[in-house]
């Protein structure tokens, strides 16, 4: 399980304090949906990228206990780590543009023109 990746990587060994990572852990995969990484590299942890563990872990040891010397030097690794997700192609599919349709028969201009310049008549007839 990720917490228990999550507890070792941190060096808690007991399970006490689990239910404060769990809620670490599940702010720092909504903190990373927020910032554009896509659901598929976050969800399943089986099938997670280890930049996003690795990133989970860095949100949990930064935010994790009242007296955290290295909270800063972690909290800058996982937005660093986050950066570099958002920016890589693993993460392209997030930007794809939307397929437009198109139709055969040019748009009507507002002013009466069609796209290629010519003008129309209130009839349709060119003038």
């Amino acid at each position: 399980m990720l917490i228990d990746v999550v507890r070792k990587a941190m060096r808690v060994t007991s399970t006490m304090t689990d239910d404060e990572i769990e809620i670490y852990i599940e702010a720092a995969k909504a903190d990373m949906r927020r910032l554009g990484i896509r659901k598929e590299l976050i969800a399943d942890e089986k099938t997670m990228h280890p930049m996003v563990k690795h990133a989970i872990m860095c949100y949990c040891a930064s935010s994790y206990g009242l007296e955290n010397p290295d909270a800063t030097r972690y909290h800058n690794d996982y937005v660093w780590i986050v950066t570099s997700l958002v920016n890589s192609s693993l993460n392209e599919t997030l930007y794809e543009e939307p397929v437009e349709e198109t139709t055969d028969e040019p748009a009507e201009e507002p002013d009466g023109e069609t796209p290629d310049g010519d003008s129309q008549g209130e009839d349709g007839d060119t003038p």
